[in-house]
């Protein structure tokens, strides 16, 4: 998606056109926004998408969202003077990375996601994180306490990043001590990859590199990332788009529903953000059709068009009022899609 709107406009009672408008004569929320960081293309706006999650959504997620926003709305040079902003790896102003994990690992009776729980190997090491990055240099780093490890040493300054994050030598002692039996299966059907000599006979969750046979490395981390986790579906959707080596193939990979399914980026080929984020909407519960199909419609309109200039200039139409019952039902099925606000984020910082 697109890089977000400085600022939410009045929702309820809103009488916006979804037509061509001069922005300085009718102020409107943008229906589109040009991505110039990721995919060089017009999709559906950040603040369009947040308004319709958030207009059917008041469960925890939407503080992230505001924060991140509000954030946005922030030139570079101040950015760091804000609490809880940092410039982040596109440049932009963002949600620093301490405070959204710390949102993604704290409890859901907190008002968090509670991603610890849900996530396996790597809910422990949000956990753990969200503790690390706290530090600002490499002393208080090395003597923190973390909740998950129980005492210094889980944490190590990582002097080209210049932040405090989970140490390595962490993770091998967790592997062994919580997820022996998950490693031991990923560990058979490695072996069993390793086995097939041919492309034919390279199946059923292996990869065939031109030469040999072996587990795609996804499997090991969804062997230890839980089976309710969002960042599941992150990894199964890279491991797809993986397998292409040729640009051309890659950018033209299709979805049923229209949507591009990969991205070239950095000489390999991801996982389209615009797809793994109406993926993730479904993932944890907002893949309800006041939410999905004006989005859709609008990712539909954006996509056609060419260039900045002609992207930033619809507006989104007026978001439908819901009744009582439904919003309610919404938002009681829901967690706010991490593709809208923070996986984004993270998975192009590289």
């Amino acid at each position: 998606m697109a890089s977000w709107s400085a600022r939410i406009a009045l929702l309820a009672g809103a009488s916006l056109k979804a037509s061509v408008v001069d922005s300085k004569e009718v102020p409107c929320t943008p229906l589109c926004g040009f991505d110039a960081a990721r995919t060089g293309r017009c999709h559906i706006s950040k603040a369009y998408a947040t308004a319709l999650v958030e207009f059917f959504d008041d469960g925890p997620w939407s503080a992230i969202m505001k924060h991140h926003m509000s954030c946005e709305s922030n030139v570079i040079g101040t950015c760091d003077q804000v609490a809880h902003c940092e410039v982040d790896g596109a440049g932009m102003c963002a949600a620093s990375r301490s405070w959204v994990v710390a949102q993604l690992a704290r409890p859901g009776t907190e008002g968090g996601a509670n991603l610890t729980d849900r996530c396996g190997l790597f809910g422990r090491l949000l956990a753990d994180g969200a503790v690390c990055l706290q530090e600002t240099n490499s002393t208080l780093c090395s003597n923190v306490s973390t909740p998950k490890w129980g005492g210094p040493g889980a944490c190590a300054w990582d002097e080209i990043r210049q932040v405090c994050d989970v140490s390595s030598r962490v993770v091998m002692p967790t592997l062994r001590q919580y997820y022996s039996e998950d490693l031991v299966l990923a560990n058979f059907r490695r072996q069993n990859c390793s086995r097939a000599n041919t492309s034919d006979l390279c199946s059923a969750g292996c990869h065939w590199d031109g030469n040999s046979c072996s587990l795609r490395p996804v499997d090991f981390l969804l062997a230890v990332s839980g089976d309710d986790c969002p960042l599941s579906l992150v990894f199964q959707q890279n491991a797809g788009c993986h397998t292409e080596n040729i640009s051309n193939t890659c950018s033209t990979r299709k979805r049923a529903d229209g949507l591009q399914e990969c991205l070239w980026r950095q000489n390999q080929c991801e996982a389209h953000p615009v797809a793994l984020e109406f993926d993730l909407l479904m993932f944890v519960g907002l893949g309800d059709p006041l939410i999905l199909e004006p989005a859709r419609a609008a990712e539909a309109q954006c996509s056609e068009l060419p260039d900045n200039k002609s992207c930033l200039q619809p507006c989104a139409p007026a978001i439908m009022n819901p009744s009582r019952a439904t919003r309610r039902m919404v938002s009681l099925t829901s967690l706010l899609g991490l593709a809208v606000a923070v996986l984004s984020c993270f998975l192009w910082e590289v």
